[in-house]
């Protein structure tokens, strides 16, 4: 299978997003572990497995097409002992990742490739969903209070 170049770059950069939230997620439900808030680690573990099945997708698309995927992502540390900034860097991740999602939903359309298509309006969704999440624990953290929420988080 070949794909267009603008395709591939779509792809690579959906790709390198993915590496980077899972790196991410990894290290804050590590963080959240240790804290003692099994349920804010347990929520960032899921989502991190979450991510890498969609990297493993986008793997596959690209090796399809017999191109080797980008195997790094961003370097980003989570805030140390903020939970609302921890939860605002991880908003920030998925509207970046929704942003190259829907910019390579348009690059494939253009290249009439229907399977990279889908297969970013799927991962798309998925960030849409995270988006929607991580505004609501923002909003509930905001609302009632920081002390109030880690205790529902424990």
């Amino acid at each position: 299978m070949n794909l267009e170049i603008n395709t591939v770059q779509a792809l690579q950069a959906s790709v390198k997003a993915h590496w980077t939230a899972i790196h991410f997620y990894k290290l804050i439900a590590g963080q959240f572990g240790r804290w003692g808030y099994p349920k804010l680690a347990e929520h960032f573990k899921n989502e991190a497995a979450d991510e890498q099945m969609h990297l493993d997708k986008l793997i596959e698309r690209l090796e399809l097409a017999d191109v080797a995927p980008t195997c790094e992502g961003e370097s980003l540390e989570p805030a140390r002992h903020d939970v609302q900034a921890i939860l605002a860097q991880a908003l920030a991740l998925e509207n970046g990742a929704a942003e190259i999602e829907r910019a390579g939903i348009q690059t494939a359309r253009e290249a009439m490739d229907d399977g990279t298509s889908h297969l970013l309006r799927h991962n798309l969704e998925g960030s849409e969903q995270s988006i929607l999440e991580l505004e609501a624990e923002l909003r509930v953290l905001s609302e009632i209070g920081l002390q109030n929420y880690l205790a529902n988080k424990v």
